[in-house]
């Protein structure tokens, strides 16, 4: 029998799903954290949907850079990050995001889907269920990136009792939106 208070490393998997809820509490979080994304990939449109306040589903497209199937493989690994590569870069951050956990720690606790294309047409799409990672497969898709989460926290029932209401989370998205669409006029938002 293992002694109480005895101190052990967690297995991966659930050190993941604890990791992720610090970085993503609620459908706001993600929302904030996908917008960030698009801006810094230059994106001049950014739509966003939500189900159910968003716990049922989060839907953000948007027209930027978009990935190739390399990048779009890393980006969705812990402390994979586009925007640092050194302790001095921390000093000189000029992106909105930069944490290298959003994509991770949303893909570990979600039913998700990443969709992108860049200018050359190529288009690749990346699904994962609670942080298995799928096979990327080529699909067809304008230039740009749409990210569609769904299920948030179906496997981390603990995180997911402590949401509001559909329409309160829903409130706490629309006005993370606005926080993040008012400074950035020359973007074009939309919510729905």
């Amino acid at each position: 029998m293992e002694q109480a208070g005895q101190i052990r490393l967690l297995p991966e998997a659930v050190a993941r799903r604890i990791a992720a809820g610090e970085v993503i509490e609620r459908p706001a979080g993600v929302v904030r954290e996908l917008i960030d994304n698009s801006l810094d990939a230059g994106a001049t449109r950014v739509d966003i949907s939500l189900s159910s306040g968003g716990i049922d589903q989060i839907r953000v497209a948007d027209n930027g850079s978009g990935m190739t199937a390399d990048n779009l493989e890393l980006a969705v690994l812990p402390h994979a990050t586009s925007k640092i590569s050194s302790v001095e870069d921390l000093q000189s951050i000029r992106t909105l995001g930069f944490r290298g956990e959003a994509l991770p720690s949303i893909v570990a606790v979600s039913r998700s889907e990443i969709t992108t294309a860049q200018e050359d047409g190529r288009a690749y799409r990346l699904q994962a269920d609670g942080g298995t990672i799928h096979p990327i497969t080529p699909v067809g898709a304008p230039r740009g990136t749409t990210v569609v989460v769904s299920d948030l926290f179906y496997n981390v029932p603990a995180r997911r009792q402590f949401l509001k209401r559909a329409s309160s989370e829903a409130g706490l998205a629309r006005a993370i939106f606005l926080d993040k669409a008012l400074p950035f006029h020359e973007v074009e938002f939309t919510l729905n």
